[in-house]
């Protein structure tokens, strides 16, 4: 003994019902289009290994680049990468015995403050304070030994132009931010359109502690680079 439906063809649907399947079918249609001309990319890596400027290089290539409020804040990315790695060759400093010249000690201990890394730009001061220290031997020896320190490679194309970023009206050409570095955290998406074709990048941050967010990024995923 069963149950029967007295509804089983289109026929018994009132009109309302009739209008609702054809909206519901029209709908999964449009999103199967739509799906089908979207690529969703995802880039997985670890820290350092160029997620990022890659997704820098397709915007830049496929978009309209990157505004002025954008380039304002890598302006202060920049900046900040050049001071983490005068601390870095500091540090290193203290680590090989490596003594600065006695007229770079103040300099050396402004930059070895946890303060400096509350300036958001670099003034001039700080300009000349930087250049003293690069151009300090003991620098020079800790520059030679770089491949030993975990150094940002990007920080010497800036410190050779440090007088244009140091610049009170500096902006950051495309170069420049391709160059900059910071951490990736949480997940971040660009989308454009080759030959009327859809791209999703989503790039998610490297470290250790950003991978157990790596697995809410799978779905729909055309390829994994």
């Amino acid at each position: 003994m069963g149950v029967c439906d007295s509804r089983l063809n289109d026929s018994d649907l009132t009109k309302e019902e009739k209008l609702k399947q054809k909206l519901i079918e029209a709908q999964l249609r449009k999103d199967r289009r739509t799906l089908e001309s979207e690529i969703k990319l995802l880039l997985l890596g670890t820290g350092e290994s160029g997620k990022s400027t890659f997704a820098k290089q397709l915007k830049i290539i496929h978009l309209k680049g990157f505004t002025k409020q954008e380039r304002k804040i890598y302006k202060e990315i920049i900046h900040s990468n050049i001071v983490f790695t005068t601390r870095t060759f500091l540090f290193a400093c203290n680590k090989w015995n490596l003594c600065l010249s006695p007229e770079n000690i103040e300099n050396a201990d402004n930059f070895s403050s946890p303060e400096i890394l509350a300036e958001k730009f670099l003034t001039p001061i700080m300009i000349r304070q930087i250049k003293d220290l690069w151009n300090d031997p003991a620098i020079k020896q800790v520059i030679s030994r770089v491949n030993e320190l975990q150094v940002q490679q990007s920080a010497f194309c800036f410190f050779e132009d440090i007088d244009r970023i140091g610049a009170e009206d500096f902006i950051p050409t495309d170069q420049d931010i391709l160059h900059a570095r910071s951490k990736t955290t949480g997940i971040s998406e660009i989308e454009f359109t080759i030959s009327k074709t859809t791209f999703k990048l989503v790039d998610v941050g490297g470290q250790r502690s950003e991978r157990r967010k790596w697995i809410h990024c799978f779905q729909d995923v055309t390829a994994v680079l």
